[in-house]
């Protein structure tokens, strides 16, 4: 459930910008984020909170333990 949370929030965070332009923003690699909004990796906390800080976001928000 965790995963599916996660890969649903970043979706909307996403929107309509560039998968690939994000995770090189973020420093991770394309297909990694791919990965997680496909929900067929675990994300490690220290890129969860990359994506956090990226996005202005909080980690609640990213996990679905908040709404935005």
């Amino acid at each position: 459930m965790l995963k599916e949370n996660i890969a649903k929030n970043l979706k909307e965070l996403i929107g309509t910008k560039s998968v690939s332009q994000i995770a090189k923003e973020i420093g991770i690699q394309q297909r990694t984020l791919s990965r997680y909004l496909l929900c067929q990796n675990e994300i490690k906390l220290e890129i969860l909170i990359k994506i956090a800080d990226y996005f202005h976001e909080s980690l609640d928000v990213l996990v679905g333990r908040t709404n935005y």
